[in-house]
């Protein structure tokens, strides 16, 4: 999946930018203060669960909502599969609107966002939760016999067994996915936002990373920061290399087994002899109930939760880089150049695992690229602390990565736009 067309309306100096069409390696070429990073920064907050940052001044006219339209193509069979209802051909068109919207209760101003694109409903009545309340005629209707009666228990039940409205919508998005029988009406511009279900729906959407033209560079290398951009492209080299080693799967049990070690099982959760929580902190709960509870009675219990992290995190937040340039040192002592090279390279290194070429994998590594989430990589002047000569390289780079993923950029050198017009390239 990638981003082709891109419209963006009262956000910061941009009263509305048209349709964008968007290639898999894009340039924006323009002076200071030309609306270059607006472009990046909106993007982001597209791909972004929530407001994705947005604050008063962000608004050009703030009478009105800022509204980004993202229209992505390119879809594998696969997220054609998932998507089938909320595409138009083979297209999935959204739109994101940022508002300010009063409390009623505090009467204090906060930012909503609002996700809407277009939603097919099935032909079939059974197999759309508002068809099923309109078809009975009740805002309640017997879930479980319905789906008794259409053979479809198997998919709507919960963990439990039970049938109730949430497990039937649940039940509902999978059997879409598996059946290619089911017909379904004309797609319409949906009501509700985010399309019914928003963290599902950020699921599937690219990748976003930004790499800022900041004047310390060091800021986006330090180990010390787990959220930094470079952080975040660390996790994704990790996440889609990592499974295809053997021991994979041991470091993942690990870190279930610290998990059920350390906290209390949920909802009706079984766990394997030697998996129990130490008894030490149900020791420590019981503790902290009762001294709690004496400074306020109406506390019936307290309980304590210990976050483990996934190996994806554990990567990103772990890897300590040195170089050796003639002397080994951590990267953060050497020059922003160098600093940027090093990203550079870990983008190279995403192309050559796409490729297959990273490491010697396992034979079922090849097929993978169809489960591996499209990354759009956004930088602003690629060309920041590079030699000219060097830019080639870096452009080369980028060209590659934009192969397999997507990469925007901003610059105000028009050097790399004659860059992708020659074939001279390393």
């Amino acid at each position: 999946m990638r981003l082709t067309r891109l419209r963006i309306r009262n956000y910061r100096s941009i009263v509305d930018t048209g349709d964008i069409f968007i290639e898999a390696l894009q340039g924006f070429v323009g002076e200071n203060n030309s609306g270059k990073s607006n472009i990046l920064n909106a993007i982001q907050i597209f791909l972004t669960s929530g407001t994705g940052g947005i604050n008063q001044e962000d608004f050009f006219d703030a009478n009105n909502p800022i509204t980004i339209t993202a229209t992505f193509g390119n879809l594998s069979q696969d997220e054609r599969k998932r998507l089938r209802p909320y595409l138009i051909g083979d297209e999935l068109s959204l739109e994101k609107t940022v508002y300010f919207d009063e409390d009623k209760k505090s009467g204090k101003v906060r930012p909503k966002a609002e996700y809407h694109g277009y939603r097919a409903i099935p032909k079939d009545w059974w197999l759309s939760v508002e068809k099923v309340i309109e078809h009975t005629d009740t805002s309640r209707p017997k879930w479980e016999e319905i789906a008794i009666e259409k053979g479809i228990l198997e998919y709507v039940q919960d963990s439990s067994g039970k049938v109730d409205k949430s497990s039937y919508e649940a039940g509902l998005r999978k059997l879409i996915i598996e059946r290619e029988d089911i017909e379904f009406d004309e797609s319409e511009i949906g009501d509700t936002q985010a399309l019914g279900f928003q963290s599902v729906l950020l699921d599937e959407l690219p990748l976003f990373r930004i790499l800022p033209a900041i004047t310390d560079y060091s800021d986006e290398i330090d180990r010390r920061s787990s959220s930094t951009n470079f952080r975040l492209l660390m996790g994704d080299l990790a996440e889609r290399i990592l499974r295809y080693d053997d021991r994979f799967l041991q470091v993942e049990d690990h870190l279930n087994q610290l998990s059920c070690l350390l906290n209390p099982p949920k909802n009706d959760e079984k766990r394997k002899d030697g998996e129990e929580r130490l008894k030490v902190l149900e020791d420590v709960e019981a503790k902290l109930s009762g001294l709690i509870a004496r400074l306020m009675p109406s506390v019936q219990s307290v309980q304590v939760g210990v976050e483990v992290e996934q190996i994806r995190d554990v990567f990103s937040r772990g890897v300590s880089i040195k170089v050796n340039d003639g002397r080994l040192t951590e990267v953060l002592m050497k020059g922003h150049g160098l600093q940027r090279c090093v990203v550079f390279g870990l983008i190279q290194a995403l192309i050559l695992n796409q490729r297959g070429l990273l490491i010697d994998t396992l034979e079922e590594a090849d097929g993978a690229e169809a489960d591996n989430r499209t990354i759009i990589l956004a930088i602003e002047e690629p060309e920041l602390y590079i030699h000219p000569q060097m830019q080639r390289v870096i452009f080369s780079a980028l060209r590659d990565f934009s192969t397999t993923d997507q990469v925007i950029y901003s610059t105000h050198s028009p050097y790399l736009l004659t860059l992708a017009s020659t074939n001279q390239l390393p």
